[in-house]
């Protein structure tokens, strides 16, 4: 199987979706958005879309952001499961005919998810708890097209994960690929983030004390990306 992940910045990479490729023999590729070179619908059986800093609706200031949604709608068109992560949610909802905006506030850090009724009419969340505590470093949110409910929630955020497709597509706000090598290079990368504090704005210190959570945060990210393979060849 031929996974193909997009990176829009350095430091955010597949993280433990390397670990899961090479556990189910598949073959990972990357590739980096702001070269606008993307391989065939053809020539990938799943699409990983990481995270960045950037507005995924400015296309003044990122405009190979037009390219990159126009590969990822024609991976929709194709049946190619397609998985954003936080900044590649944004983008894949914006593909699907939502909207992009600032949020309410910053939210960096662990913190727990709410399960929707939504959720359960996908099986590729069934491995997604209610409660479980997530990475989330995010300023901006979406809102979803008419039709497309959120699959789950925190006290900011209310749209934090969706899919459609029977699951071929989804978004997640929240991180659940983080590892703690790359927890360590958001927290030096982009310190000024959490410097800059809020009410939903964890300090470095707790941030690394949270970093528990990420073994069940793999485990769920193992069961979507199962599930999503599975509807590959359905």
């Amino acid at each position: 199987m031929r996974v193909h992940a997009i990176r829009h910045v350095p430091v955010e990479g597949p993280g433990v979706i390397a670990d899961w490729a090479n556990s189910r023999g598949c073959l990972l590729t990357e590739g980096f958005a702001l070269t606008e070179s993307y391989p065939s619908p053809d020539e990938v059986d799943l699409v990983v879309v990481l995270g960045g800093s950037m507005d995924a609706d400015d296309h003044d200031a990122s405009p190979w952001l037009e390219t990159e949604k126009r590969f990822i709608a024609d991976l929709i068109r194709a049946k190619r499961p397609v998985l954003g992560i936080c900044l590649g949610a944004q983008i894949v909802a914006e593909v699907i005919g939502g909207t992009v905006r600032r949020g309410a506030a910053p939210e960096i850090g662990f913190y727990p998810l709410r399960r929707l009724a939504a959720a359960d009419a996908h099986p590729v969340f069934a491995g997604i708890p209610d409660g479980l505590v997530a990475g989330h470093w995010h300023n901006d949110t979406f809102d979803l097209p008419e039709g497309v409910p959120a699959a789950f929630s925190t006290d900011l955020t209310p749209n934090q994960a969706f899919a459609l497709d029977n699951g071929r597509v989804v978004g997640l706000q929240f991180h659940l690929e983080w590892t703690d090598y790359s927890l360590s290079v958001m927290l030096a990368e982009f310190a000024d983030d959490v410097a800059r504090g809020g009410a939903h704005v964890m300090t470095p210190a707790r941030i690394r004390e949270s970093a528990h959570h990420l073994t069940a945060c793999h485990d769920a990210l193992f069961s979507v990306l199962d599930a999503m393979a599975e509807l590959r060849f359905a």
